[in-house]
């Protein structure tokens, strides 16, 4: 098959032909915007660092690792009555044992009637897991009566789907606890990014001798775990300072704060350091008993009550609340404000 093949265009004689300008390549166009972008975003890093240095350094943000704690799943059943979110208590006035309160219903008081919730006596610190089951430890306040020395390291377990109030797990200490130390479990935080349940103890310890521990405990198994040994703490919390995971906790003996670093499976790493004390702010016998992160304030709010290894009314007028707030130095700015409610 033929194909016509067409003359070329004959240029006029005497007229010299007008060049073409090659056309921009792509790729030429492409180089050009991307050094604009880079040129760009140089000048943007430049503008944050320098706005950075202007404002020197900056106070560490403290988060929380409680956002999966969940309210207990029996409560939905409309038969309990229950509105909206749930709160637990331990020291609702003349009421043995957990109680819940109900916001909605302006905070009345609950205890489920299968009569399992005042069966470890007087509680002390609660705490939940991510589907709704509460844990709780067993303090007790002017009598050993309702509390006994022999479960005084003895968790306990609301169970989530029930409602019945049982036994959870019984921590081993450096030495049982007794008439001279009656006390055991005295602080509890959840830690959502691993299931992992925390416990002071100063079961066994005395006057002159600190024999407790820091337990995690895996709610999947049970399995109990020392984080550290040798140090008697009341209050406890899991926070994130930046990046780094840290358990603090309420020393026993004096008013301050300490921590540890954790590592990803929940170890502690390191040394333990001091946060913060409370120093002339607070009483001589005042002990950090709870530690939350306020996260509108990027501070801790603390609350302290007098403690001191002896039984004693728990009283609201003896509690003091702090907010600790951290400072870009490394150290924490401390002042007085109303007690949280616990």
């Amino acid at each position: 098959m033929a194909r016509q093949i067409r003359p070329a265009k004959q240029t006029p004689r005497g007229r010299a032909a007008t060049p073409t300008a090659a056309p921009t390549s792509a790729k030429t166009t492409l180089l050009i915007g991307l050094g604009v972008v880079a040129g760009i975003g140089v000048a943007i890093a430049l503008i944050f660092f320098a706005v950075q240095a202007l404002r020197g350094p900056q106070a560490p943000t403290l988060t929380d690792v409680e956002s999966c704690r969940g309210f207990p799943a029996f409560t939905t059943d409309p038969t309990y009555g229950f509105r909206g979110g749930v709160v637990a208590s331990s020291s609702v006035p003349e009421r043995m044992g957990l109680v819940l309160l109900d916001p909605a219903r302006g905070g009345q008081g609950f205890q489920h009637p299968n009569g399992t919730w005042d069966d470890a006596g007087w509680l002390g610190p609660v705490v939940s897991d991510g589907e709704g089951n509460i844990y709780a430890g067993p303090v007790p306040r002017t009598s050993l009566v309702d509390n006994p020395p022999v479960g005084a390291n003895t968790l306990w377990v609301l169970q989530s789907a029930t409602g019945v109030f049982t036994s959870y797990l019984t921590l081993e200490g450096a030495a049982p606890p007794s008439e001279r130390n009656p006390f055991g479990v005295m602080g509890l935080a959840f830690d959502c990014d691993t299931n992992l349940l925390y416990v002071s103890s100063v079961a066994g310890s005395g006057p002159t001798s600190e024999v407790g521990r820091l337990s995690r405990v895996s709610v999947k198994d049970k399995a109990a775990v020392t984080v550290k040994e040798g140090v008697d703490a009341l209050g406890l919390a899991v926070v994130k300072v930046d990046d780094q995971k840290r358990l603090l906790y309420g020393l026993a003996r004096v008013g301050a704060v300490w921590s540890v670093a954790l590592d990803e499976a929940g170890n502690a790493v390191g040394e333990p350091r001091q946060e913060f004390a409370l120093g002339n702010l607070g009483g001589e016998d005042d002990r950090v008993l709870r530690i939350d992160v306020d996260k509108n304030e990027n501070a801790l709010r603390i609350l302290t009550v007098p403690f001191a290894f002896t039984l004693q009314a728990r009283s609201a007028s003896l509690q003091q609340g702090y907010l600790a707030r951290p400072t870009a130095d490394g150290t924490w700015a401390l002042e007085r404000i109303a007690p949280p409610s616990q």
